[in-house]
């Protein structure tokens, strides 16, 4: 598969600046995340990574996002961060982690997040979207990712992350902060293709809730 060129602008080559919460965010993910213990449930980190001759889908819960992007900074991955106020600050920080970022969501800047995408997995990078993000509802995965996987034939593997002792935020998503020293158990579910699926909706929502149970599978309850 090809993409046409345009003389569109990507989204992600304009300038992103780091404000102060940003900034203390960056400060504290990298301080509190230097103390956790990072271990896999079967192999390496390099393992889950492993993509020769094709980039894949990594699909994550909103909850998941602060400890697995320091997991898997300086990594080659390339992350969907929302065009919101909020996504900007996340995206100041995944920039100083290392990441290329794409920035767009179904409802603001769409085709250029999917054409970034296309481009980066036929570059053979790695692309992590929060499945249930920016807004939730939480654990419910948008259909954005099975879409992707059937356009690109690219392999989903859903991710997440188990601590041995944690915070939960009061937020839509119940972001988890793993606490100081905590034990990081990296999961990987079942790894998901297209097959013979087309762009139909039955395909598209078959996928979906097939990426869905995986991730539930994997997940903290």
């Amino acid at each position: 598969m090809k993409i046409l060129n345009d003389t569109t602008t990507d989204i992600y080559n304009t300038p992103i600046k780091m404000d102060a919460v940003s900034a203390l965010i960056w400060i504290f993910g990298s301080i509190l995340g230097s103390t956790w213990r990072k271990e896999v449930g079967k192999g390496s980190i390099e393992d889950i990574l492993d993509n020769p001759g094709k980039g894949k889908l990594y699909a994550i819960w909103h909850s998941d996002l602060l400890p697995l992007a320091n997991v898997f900074r300086n990594k080659n991955f390339s992350v969907i961060v929302s065009s919101s106020r909020d996504g900007i600050r996340a995206s100041a920080v995944a920039k100083k982690w290392n990441y290329t970022i794409i920035q767009g969501s179904s409802s603001r800047h769409g085709f250029s997040a999917y054409r970034q995408c296309l481009r980066a997995l036929q570059n053979n990078r790695n692309v992590a979207i929060t499945t249930d993000g920016p807004r939730g509802p939480r654990g419910v995965v948008k259909s954005g990712i099975a879409h992707l996987c059937i356009m690109t034939r690219s392999p989903v593997v859903p991710l997440a992350v188990h601590s041995s002792s944690y915070w939960k935020l009061k937020s839509w998503d119940r972001m988890i902060i793993p606490k100081p020293f905590a034990t990081l158990t990296i999961k990987t579910g079942e790894i998901i293709t297209a097959g013979d699926l087309d762009t139909s909706e039955t395909s598209i929502e078959l996928l979906r809730k097939k990426i869905e149970e995986n991730l539930h599978a994997i997940s903290l309850a």
